[in-house]
């Protein structure tokens, strides 16, 4: 009876223990990110002009 309830003691202790890690799924995916194709919109090129990208390429459109 006395191993029984020790038994249940290091148990407890050890779920205890668990509790307080940081525990991520198994299985996490991050979404898939492409830096090289910016999202549409104005973006100033090397050149210090600011230049329409369209979301797969840029265009000749630009701002002085």
């Amino acid at each position: 009876m006395g191993g029984a309830f020790l038994g249940l003691i290091l148990l407890v202790l050890r779920a205890l223990v668990r509790v307080g890690g940081t525990r991520y799924p198994p299985n996490m995916m991050l979404p898939p990110t492409n830096p090289a194709a910016p999202e549409p919109g104005w973006y100033v090129d090397g050149s210090g002009t600011t230049r329409w990208h369209e979301g797969r390429e840029w265009t000749d459109i630009a701002k002085p």
